[in-house]
């Protein structure tokens, strides 16, 4: 896990306020902030991809921001030839996902409503799977479809699939680090302009797995 030594971490409502701050204040656009994070998470789901030879990317679209991100990253693979499909595990969503939703199936993304019965077989390669499932706003424990959905993916074998997290590995509390329920275990995480304090903290920690800190242009309250 790897996090610049001078950075500060913030909670999640630090990371709330920046995003206010930046767009409310700022006046940068919330889509291009979105496109920022996709962009850079696409990069290491490539890096990743890359080094393990990987056949697809498989991107869990959760109902707020983080699964708005996530369809964004689904759209920029596709774009770069990539063998991406795209599931939406909840069958609601904020307006973020909706308008990343019209992109997606506007580029020709493969969009699922179920999670697929089956992965590639390790002999055609691995497979990339996306956590777009929750992000800094989540609380408690996993309910319902996300629920559901982490459990899934947790019971498939690791000798197929590697994971990386958007902002962090749903299922871990940003703040405190608790792990109250079912959750993902990440090879890799990218978090957003600042590492998160959660992220840090036991048993959260576990399953970070390295840490990417992404500049994506948030600025902190007070800091421009």
């Amino acid at each position: 896990m790897r996090t610049p030594a001078s950075a500060q971490l913030w909670t999640a409502e630090l990371a709330a306020a920046a995003d206010r701050h930046t767009m409310d204040v700022l006046g940068m656009p919330s889509p291009v902030l979105m496109e920022r994070a996709a962009l850079s998470v696409s990069a290491q789901v490539e890096r990743v991809a890359d080094a393990c030879d990987a056949r697809e990317v498989l991107v869990l679209v959760g109902p707020g921001n983080n699964g708005g991100d996530g369809l964004a990253i689904a759209r920029q693979l596709h774009g770069r030839g990539r063998a991406v499909r795209a599931v939406l595990v909840s069958a609601r969503h904020n307006d973020a996902v909706a308008s990343q939703l019209r992109l997606a199936r506007a580029h020709g993304v493969a969009i699922l409503d179920t999670l697929p019965d089956t992965l590639p077989d390790v002999r055609g390669g691995r497979t990339i799977v996306v956590d777009a499932l929750l992000g800094t706003g989540s609380r408690g424990a996993p309910r319902g479809a996300i629920e559901a959905a982490l459990r899934w993916l947790g019971g498939l074998n690791r000798e197929l699939v590697s994971v990386v997290a958007v902002d962090l590995p749903s299922g871990v509390d940003v703040d405190s680090g608790a792990v109250p329920g079912a959750v993902v275990s990440a090879a890799v995480t990218v978090t957003f302009q600042r590492s998160k304090v959660g992220l840090h903290l036991t048993p959260a920690r576990a399953h970070v797995g390295e840490l990417i800190v992404a500049d994506i242009g948030l600025v902190g309250v007070g800091e421009d």
